[in-house]
């Protein structure tokens, strides 16, 4: 099986990185909820101005906690190491983040539905089940081998794009020594 590479828009990447933090929270539009959890609140959103940049995003907004920020920097690790090609592009890559008031956001690819919603609409026969299992094993192992655990890995927080390509999201439990040590411990089970 082929891992998936990294694929995201570069010129989407460098307005927010170039976006100066005050002028951060002034820069998404057309925001409509598609869900919220124990963590915040989840939007489809379109990068500003919308005619230049019509590719959708999302963005996930938080009460500013250490936990937002544990998200934050498991996501920050992830995309460098997807960015140099060491890890393979199974993970939700985030374009950015910003904070405005009491709340933090970060502002990442939209990637498909999650995993129960797509097995229920889909008759997978055994090879294509397996071969979503065997993408779940790897991005999970691509993680072990360096000591970085998801904390929270459920069929939720694992969506599926077009090609049929995994997406392991929600990083707000994620632990790994010295990169996000404030993982959140309780609340999503109330969801299950």
């Amino acid at each position: 099986m082929i891992r998936p590479e990294l694929h995201y828009n570069k010129e989407v990447y460098e307005k927010i990185s170039n976006t100066k933090r005050e002028e951060k929270k002034y820069m998404m539009c057309d925001l409509e909820v598609i869900g919220s959890g124990a963590a915040g609140t989840v939007y489809t959103s379109f990068l500003k101005p919308k005619k230049e940049f019509p590719q959708p995003l999302v963005l996930k907004e938080q009460k500013r906690t250490r936990h937002c920020l544990n998200e934050r920097d498991a996501l920050r690790y992830l995309r460098e190491k997807m960015l140099k090609g060491e890890l393979p592009a199974y993970y939700l890559f985030m374009y950015g983040f910003f904070s405005s008031g009491s709340k933090y956001y970060i502002i990442m690819e939209k990637c498909g539905e999650c995993l129960g919603e797509y097995l229920v609409e889909n008759n997978l026969n055994v090879k294509e089940y397996l071969q979503l299992f065997w993408q779940i094993a790897d991005a999970v192992d691509c993680l072990e081998k360096r000591k970085f655990n998801h904390g929270d890995l459920w069929f939720e927080n694992i969506m599926i794009d077009e090609d049929k390509k995994i997406k392991i999201i929600d990083f707000d439990s994620a632990y790994k020594d010295s990169v996000c040590k404030n993982p959140s411990f309780g609340g999503a089970e109330r969801f299950r």
